[in-house]
């Protein structure tokens, strides 16, 4: 197992998300989405609430990072493919060249949005 198969897995057997935030007293609670107390921030520094928020986020974000990241990995696999079949055209070098940024990026823009 690699380590972003690991962290994958660390991520998906966390309580189930989205995570939420509640405000009792002086404290702030971290709910996962079956209501089971995730975390308790008291006072911690001067900005517990943005520690709640990271936390609260973390579960789903970490999965749609590792979402972003698989279709990074998928693009460069099509590519090496599209090389692989015929690496002396130029054609293929080109259009490997000229599309790679953009796909990149809509890959991780589609990952990071939640969509497949």
């Amino acid at each position: 197992m690699n380590a972003l198969s690991e962290i994958r897995s660390r991520a998906e057997s966390a309580a189930a998300g989205p995570w939420r935030i509640e405000r009792h007293d002086l404290s702030l609670w971290v709910l996962s989405e079956d209501q089971m107390l995730e975390a308790n921030l008291g006072y911690v520094g001067n900005h517990p609430e943005r520690n709640a928020e990271f936390i609260a986020h973390s579960r789903t974000d970490v999965i749609r990072l590792i979402d972003a990241l698989d279709a990074v990995e998928d693009w460069m696999k099509n590519l090496d493919a599209i090389e692989d079949a015929d690496p002396t055209s130029a054609t293929n070098r080109n259009a490997s060249a000229a599309g790679v940024a953009s796909a990149v990026r809509s890959a991780i823009a589609a990952a990071l949005a939640g969509k497949p």
